[in-house]
């Protein structure tokens, strides 16, 4: 029913657990707020005695619910635990009651949370060496298990992981790690797993990361192409999560061996690559002229930084509270940067315009020795 409707709800779900809410964007297109419309529900998967699943919602989320959604949920509900499967039996619902209502972060994440972990990880790594995300998909999570023990289901979710993890590779991303590797990776090629293959010339290694992508791209295939025969019976679920284990195996050894070849430390990659995003884009067709204040800044350039020194200067009557810091350089120069902010009003009225930010930059020369 959620499926069905995916301009309504949005639905993450991962080997144990998942999420069903409804869309912001659904909510400013109908004038609905959030008191009239709301829905947002961690769940997870109980097996059943005749071998299919029940979903186990957090009772306290369904509270929260607005009278209308609360009511989709209860004509569904089963009363009484007989037809249940032992919960001893049952390690998916063990792991979701462990982490969800007892708290315990210790245990293993899904397949897919895994997967959105690699490739964050390996997008780093590229963003520190040639400056570009390997994959192009920005949200792993979204990813979905099959919703039906089927054929069609299983090759449905495959096509989706294709979308991300396949169509999603930079093919000049990987053109540049090979140019760092000194790996002419050639153009041509069906498809961007050919050219990733290319920076991994050594069996077995090849094979192992080559091997899982491969069965995603069989099961893509199969979803898309041509007339697919009828559906049949099949642990979609279950394959499914196994196939995208495998897949999290291969990049993560990916992973580790780009980090080998190019000497880069991982968890310094993600650091310095998340610090990276939060720098400024410059806008090229709006120079630094010389009258600006921050142009005094380019006194830095080339020299040693030894001292610095962070604060807030003393306070004056009238002006803004203001953050600054001092940097003293080898050659005995000085530079102060202290940030400034201005609020404009617009005249007639008692609207306040954008606020407008700025760098207060004073340069203090080095001394020079006496000359005649």
């Amino acid at each position: 029913m959620f499926y069905n409707q995916s301009e309504k709800y949005s639905i993450q779900t991962d080997e144990f657990e998942g999420t069903v809410r409804i869309r912001d964007s659904y909510l400013r297109s109908k004038g609905n707020t959030r008191d009239e419309t709301y829905l947002n529900v961690e769940f997870g998967f109980r097996a059943c005695r005749h071998g299919e699943w029940a979903i186990a919602a957090y009772g306290p989320d369904l509270d929260k619910a607005s009278v209308d959604e609360k009511q989709l949920w209860s004509s569904f509900e089963i009363v009484g635990a007989g037809m249940f499967t032992d919960p001893a039996d049952d390690p998916r619902f063990q792991k979701w009651v462990d982490r969800h209502l007892m708290g315990d972060w210790d245990v293993e994440d899904g397949p897919i949370a895994a997967l959105d972990t690699v490739v964050k990880q390996l997008n780093a790594i590229a963003e520190c060496v040639v400056n570009a995300p390997l994959f192009t998909a920005t949200d792993i999570r979204r990813l979905c298990f099959p919703s039906a023990q089927n054929t069609h289901r299983y090759q449905d979710a495959h096509a989706e992981v294709y979308k991300l993890i396949i169509d999603g590779l930079n093919i000049e991303v990987i053109r540049g790690l090979g140019d760092k590797l000194g790996i002419a990776v050639r153009k041509g090629g069906k498809y961007t797993v050919d050219a990733l293959e290319m920076l991994f010339p050594c069996e077995p290694f090849r094979s192992a990361v080559r091997s899982p992508l491969d069965q995603v791209l069989e099961q893509r295939r199969r979803a898309s192409h041509k007339e697919r025969p009828p559906a049949e019976s099949f642990l979609a679920f279950e394959e499914f999560g196994k196939d995208t284990r495998a897949v999290v195996r291969a990049l993560e050894a990916v992973r580790d061996d780009l980090a080998e070849r190019l000497n880069v430390d991982v968890a310094r990659c993600e650091e310095r690559a998340s610090a990276m995003r939060h720098l400024p884009v410059f806008d090229e067709s709006r120079p630094t002229l010389p009258n600006y204040g921050i142009f005094r800044a380019m006194e830095m350039e080339g020299k040693q930084v030894v001292s610095v020194r962070t604060g807030e200067p003393i306070s004056v009557p009238g002006m803004p509270e203001v953050e600054a810091l001092e940097l003293q350089f080898s050659d005995g120069s000085l530079m102060s940067i202290v940030a400034g902010a201005h609020i404009e009003h617009a005249s007639g009225d008692d609207r306040i315009e954008p606020l407008r930010a700025r760098m207060y930059v004073t340069y203090v020369p080095p001394m020079l020795p006496y000359r005649r």
